[in-house]
């Protein structure tokens, strides 16, 4: 069966910001699928457990969405990010969402709906997803604008796959802090968030392939707004505070893919939409 979008949302230390995540999500009316990547050493995992228990839903029973907790070892933002991507671009893929399932780490979600509660068993009966494209959002994220799921693949389809993004209502167009990409662009690089950075400049990137490659589009009107501490709109925390020390490797290593990477990459995207 294919899914058309999933977004993968590294969190770390917010449980609350996750649960008002995927409150959006229903809020607005999203059909995408969610996955949470979360760090086994979190001093908070225990709550997005309880969290993981009360928004507990199985895909590919429905075309309604599904929303999956994948627990593992430490990483960073593009670490969890890439993870998860090098498995979602690919045809017939499965998402290993929890390594501390009793049954096997390697099913797709760990999860039942509470209308409908499968075991694990019936998990596996059902066919694994092939999407279209993947989303990277982050925890400070919040869509606004109702449907913005389709939207972001109806912007896709209309200028036959690429980067797409919304208005975060911070930088604007200025950077895609919350980017769609058509799942063959992923699968053709290797990569979702560019490798050698943690936190910073992944956007970036982003912005740059996108337009080196002729493949970018920006929806002022879509609203995926990010509450960040930039726009005083959240509290300055451990976890941004932890991912400040990147910066200064980040941004090395963005540099030196721009002027060493950039315009082969740009190609490998091109070819990858038969451009």
């Amino acid at each position: 069966m294919s899914r058309s979008l999933l977004v993968i949302v590294p969190t770390r230390g917010r449980p609350a910001a996750a649960s008002r995540l995927i409150e959006a999500f229903v809020a607005t009316g999203a059909t995408a699928d969610l996955v949470f990547c979360i760090d086994n050493d979190d001093p908070r995992a225990p709550e997005y457990r309880a969290i993981q228990s009360e928004w507990w839903t199985t895909p590919h029973h429905d075309g309604g969405r599904a929303i999956g907790f994948r627990f593992g070892p430490r990483q960073s933002l593009a670490g969890w990010t890439n993870e998860v991507a090098a498995t979602a671009c690919l045809p017939g893929c499965w998402l290993r969402c929890d390594v501390d399932c009793e049954a096997d780490p390697w099913h797709c979600w760990n999860l039942h709906r509470p209308s409908h509660k499968p075991d694990w068993h019936d998990q596996h009966a059902c066919p694994p997803p092939s999407y279209r494209a993947l989303c990277s959002m982050g925890d400070d994220h919040l869509p606004r604008t109702p449907s913005w799921d389709g939207r972001l693949l109806e912007g896709l389809r209309g200028m036959g796959g690429g980067f797409v993004y919304g208005n975060d209502l911070l930088r604007g167009q200025e950077l895609p802090t919350a980017v769609a990409i058509s799942s063959p662009v992923v699968a053709a690089l290797g990569w979702m968030c560019l490798p050698g950075l943690s936190h910073y400049f992944v956007d970036d990137a982003w912005k740059a392939l996108g337009g080196a490659a002729g493949c970018l589009r920006y929806l002022p009107d879509v609203v995926i707004e990010h509450l960040h501490p930039a726009a005083a709109k959240a509290p300055a925390d451990a976890t941004y505070r932890e991912a400040e020390t990147s910066e200064p490797e980040d941004r090395a290593a963005y540099e030196l893919w721009k002027t060493t990477s950039l315009t082969r990459d740009a190609a490998t995207v091109r070819s990858a939409l038969n451009r």
